[in-house]
């Protein structure tokens, strides 16, 4: 049936101009491969992104446990145990995160409908879909401040007050 159109439609366009007919599932099966690329690579941007997020938190936290790796042995000495030591710790990270991710999923919510306005299949933007990333997130960071400071709320107090 595009070989008919393209027929008819030679009769009135000239054979100097192109002439390139095409249905309209073609043109859409064209554009979802576009779409499923930028899927892709926006996918490994974000895998890269929360890595080197974690990873700078990871940094920021060793470094803050080490400048206060006297404050925490006294603490220990004093009888506080190493849950106490975990909140001591991650209580700041904890918030300061939380309101980094909300500030985060505002954005992405604002981005991802204008994007899906330019298409005529309407899809909503789920709010679950949002929770689940907030929590992941979370886990993550969560995980790796309470991984570097689990190390220090175990080591021996001692060893601590005689560096210092």
């Amino acid at each position: 049936s595009i070989r008919r159109i393209t027929d008819i439609c030679r009769n009135y366009v000239p054979t100097t101009l192109p002439l390139e007919i095409r249905s309209l599932s073609d043109n859409k099966q064209t554009m979802m491969g576009s779409m499923y690329m930028t899927q892709v690579a926006m996918t490994i941007l974000a895998i890269v992104s929360i890595l080197l997020v974690v990873l700078s938190i990871y940094s920021a936290i060793s470094m803050d446990t080490v400048s206060r790796q006297k404050e925490i042995a006294i603490r220990k000495v004093n009888g506080a145990e190493v849950p106490d030591i975990l909140r001591l710790v991650s209580g700041n990270i904890f918030w300061t995160a939380l309101s980094a991710v909300l500030v985060g999923i505002v954005f992405a919510y604002i981005v991802s409908n204008k994007w899906l306005e330019q298409f005529s299949d309407r899809v909503s933007v789920n709010g679950g879909h949002f929770l689940v990333v907030i929590i992941i997130i979370l886990l993550l960071i969560m995980g790796s401040v309470i991984g570097r400071s689990w190390n220090v709320a175990n080591d021996n107090p001692v060893n601590s007050i005689k560096n210092e």
